[in-house]
């Protein structure tokens, strides 16, 4: 059998209902979400099914729905079947999920950590943006648009390296909007403004940094029980004090996502598991391995579960 890895989504996956039908299938999956709600002291379920969803999609609210709904997701996959990934990797907010999967951190700490996480980054969102490029070859773009536009170190930044075709900049909101006028020019084919309440993974998150250095240290972080990939380094790490140290840098760095993936594959990762709400990976991890013979499979909803779980053993 292929070497498997299981990657998990970030902000942007979430929607109005997500969740529900994993709790009324699985009682597994139901007990992870209660579980959320007393360790957060409110009904995150409430909010994840019925909305409203402005209130969902505020950053404080979406990061523990997320985190939840994917461990949710993997609980059942864990419990049903014994499956265990031989790698783990989530896109920033996701990396979260992946660190629970891998037995770094508990679930309770998590949910916690990321309701924390979320409060903090919701307080750095003034003058804040973020645009995603997508071009034949948007790192050129990049160096285009940096020498037209000549921002300043925090003013315009890449936030995310997703794949050969797209990059997500971060910075103020007259860098942005500079960047978005200017894209076109610079080669890109789209230049799409993200539904975003700040500029994340970027110098403008700094501030969140002290206050949620004080949250980690207060949790403890185990030996990863398998291949756990970080965003900043695209590069396996065992430290549980490293890990702890890239979880600060990931605040302010960029997402090497388009590394992380390929570093998988370098290293024999053939089948693919996105695990939590949505296909956002999937699909870019399909532009970056146009060539290759992957298996791609989402498991977010209860039917995807089945299906896999289904596929798995057949």
């Amino acid at each position: 059998m292929a070497r498997r890895a299981f990657l998990f989504p970030g902000q942007g996956s979430q929607f109005v209902g997500m969740g529900k039908d994993l709790a009324e299938r699985y009682p597994e999956a139901a007990a992870v979400i209660s579980a959320a709600d007393a360790a957060l002291g409110f009904p995150l379920s409430k909010l994840m099914w019925d909305g409203p969803e402005p209130e969902l999609t505020q950053t404080q609210n979406v990061q523990p729905a997320i985190f939840t709904v994917s461990a949710a997701a993997y609980t059942v996959i864990e419990r049903r079947s014994g499956i265990r990934p031989a790698a783990v990797a989530g896109h920033s907010l996701g990396e979260y999920s992946a660190l629970f999967t891998a037995g770094v951190i508990s679930f309770e700490d998590g949910v916690r950590l990321v309701r924390r996480r979320g409060e903090l980054m919701a307080t750095c969102t003034e003058q804040g943006a973020m645009l995603a490029i997508v071009a034949e070859n948007p790192l050129s773009v990049w160096e285009r648009l940096r020498e037209r536009l000549q921002p300043g170190p925090r003013d315009l930044n890449v936030a995310n390296y997703n794949s050969e075709g797209q990059i997500v900049l971060s910075g103020t909101v007259e860098a942005i909007q500079a960047a978005a006028g200017a894209a076109k020019e610079a080669g890109a084919k789209l230049a799409v403004p993200l539904k975003v309440s700040g500029a994340f993974h970027s110098p403008l998150m700094q501030s969140a940094v002290s206050p949620f250095t004080e949250a980690l240290v207060r949790v403890p972080f185990a030996n990863p029980v398998c291949e756990f990939i970080p965003n900043i380094t695209a590069q396996p790490e065992r430290d549980p004090e490293r890990i702890c140290e890239l979880l600060k840098e990931q605040l302010t760095g960029s997402v090497q996502w388009h590394g992380t993936i390929q570093y998988m594959i370098a290293a024999g990762i053939r089948d693919f598991i996105e695990v939590g709400p949505g296909k956002v990976l999937s699909t870019m991890l399909k532009r970056s391995a146009k060539d290759m013979q992957l298996t791609l499979r989402s498991a977010g909803t209860a039917d995807e579960i089945e299906l896999f779980l289904k596929s798995d053993n057949a």
